[in-house]
């Protein structure tokens, strides 16, 4: 659906661009190659020209909405509170999973893409969210510090991010794993990997 174009007009430059990029992550659903510039423009009420200011190509466009999913597990700790490690993990995860359940068809897409063998700028944008992700839910957990244990601790929160990926898409898409069973998966092997092969919490 179409934006208002005497909304947009009141819109700042951040506003139309984060508008912009909101339409395009709905469209993209459908596939890169099935959504023109025209179709993201028409949807959200402005000119083609004023995409390509922003964004540049259509690929450019698909690399911020690809910047932004994949930044999805990073932002999903934020400002998670509880009483104990478990409670820490139990609500990191179950918000992970809302999230990824909400853009869904995106989403499975975004975590298909492997860091190692897709091209430079998809492979760096993965890397740099899948580090961001481990410091975002080390903060989450309220595990803090740089010392042996914290730095290994990281590496294998990495190996662990692959799984939380994989189980995902078995979720979403093979449909072989229920939701429950992905948030039981995630949450006690979180567990063990900080409690029983770190030594923490």
């Amino acid at each position: 659906m179409a934006i208002n174009t005497a909304d947009n007009k009141r819109m700042d430059g951040y506003e139309r661009r984060e508008q912009i990029i909101s339409v395009a992550m709905r469209l993209f659903e459908k596939g890169f190659s099935e959504v023109s510039i025209g179709e993201i423009a028409d949807a959200a009420g402005v000119g083609r020209p004023l995409i390509h200011h922003y964004f540049g190509t259509k690929r450019d466009l698909y690399l911020e909405v690809v910047r932004r999913l994949s930044h999805i597990p990073a932002v999903v700790p934020a400002g998670i509170r509880g009483d104990s490690l478990d409670d820490r993990i139990e609500a990191s995860i179950a918000r992970y999973l809302t999230v990824a359940w909400r853009h869904r068809n995106i989403w499975v897409s975004t975590i298909a893409i492997d860091s190692g063998s897709s091209s430079d700028d998809v492979g760096r944008i993965m890397r740099e969210a899948d580090q961001l992700a481990v410091s975002r839910m080390l903060d989450a957990l309220a595990i803090r510090g740089d010392g042996p244990k914290e730095q290994k601790l990281a590496v294998h929160m990495l190996a662990y991010g692959a799984l939380a990926k994989l189980a995902s898409r078995l979720w979403l898409k093979e449909q072989s794993l229920t939701r429950d069973e992905v948030q039981l998966l995630l949450t006690s092997t979180l567990r063990t990997i900080v409690v029983d092969v770190a030594g923490l919490g």
